[in-house]
């Protein structure tokens, strides 16, 4: 069993929502160990628990509008959300502007809820070649699990449900 301090030092995840656990990890996405511009689309965390699906440029990866994803609890449903920013239009904008209009809060749900399915065909219209983690690696990325042989996510950290 624990003691009281190591008890005492551990998180309370009922005070946070799927979007937070994420944003806390300070990990790069998926367990990748760093982030190469190899010119293929790939995934980055862009703030506040979103992750963009990037084009996967040398000179600066380019996010597409829609393109933002997290994983968000309403009324006790767990589902993909996409996100666009606020000011809606349809250029694609850059990498280090869509962390810019994370950390202002720029980003409102376009879709919700999504299925994985869902989610990675919608990303997949803009980036057909992208790699993407299997389920399980993206209920992970923000505290959540997922039976392969039921298809059912479960909550193991009691985390809460986004406020609106």
């Amino acid at each position: 069993m624990y003691d009281s301090e190591v008890i005492s030092r551990m998180k309370d995840y009922t005070t946070m929502t799927p979007r937070q656990y994420s944003a806390a990890r300070r990990s790069l996405p998926f367990g990748a160990y760093m982030l190469q511009a190899s010119g293929n689309p790939d995934w980055r965390k862009i703030g506040r628990g979103m992750i963009a699906a990037v084009d996967g440029s040398t000179y600066g990866p380019m996010i597409y509008p829609g393109k933002v994803y997290a994983i968000e609890i309403h009324n006790g449903q767990i589902g993909f959300a996409s996100y666009r920013r606020k000011p809606r239009d349809d250029e694609p904008y850059s990498y280090n502007y869509g962390r810019l209009c994370a950390v202002h809060g720029d980003y409102e749900i376009d879709r919700w809820p999504m299925t994985y399915d869902e989610m990675i065909a919608d990303a997949r219209t803009a980036y057909p070649t992208l790699w993407s983690p299997g389920p399980i690696d993206w209920y992970r990325e923000y505290g959540l699990s997922y039976n392969e042989t039921t298809g059912e996510v479960h909550n193991p950290l009691n985390l809460k449900e986004e406020e609106h």
